[in-house]
């Protein structure tokens, strides 16, 4: 039997949190129609969301989670470079991760949560 305490919560407000990071930033950076999905498996819940831009740059999935990195340093933008570091932070908090999609002919960003 399984205790309440032990179970594992999904917090809403983190993970609303997490999906407007990145909504916001495939409507900021992005372009083409923006697309979100959510897809139950026998283990986890996948939040996914695309868009049909340019994509990120080579080499940029290695550190794409990482704090204050932006996809286009050059780029003068208001962004801090949180945005999916934060989305991974949430995702870790909730025994989840966050992926880049390769090769998704934009920009594709999962977000897998365990359904327990």
């Amino acid at each position: 039997m399984q205790c309440a305490q032990h179970r594992q919560h999904v917090d809403a407000l983190r993970i609303d949190q997490a999906l407007s990071n990145l909504l916001e930033n495939a409507f900021t950076h992005g372009s083409g129609d923006v697309v979100m999905s959510v897809t139950p498996d026998d283990e986890d819940v996948v939040f996914s969301v695309r868009d049909h831009g340019a994509g990120f740059p080579d080499g940029f999935g290695e550190r794409a989670f990482d704090r204050f990195t932006r996809a286009d340093e050059a780029r003068s933008s208001t962004g801090t470079g949180l945005g999916l570091a934060i989305v991974a932070a949430i995702a870790r908090a909730h025994g989840g991760e966050a992926t880049i999609v390769p090769g998704a002919g934009g920009a594709e960003i999962t977000l897998r949560i365990p359904r327990s």
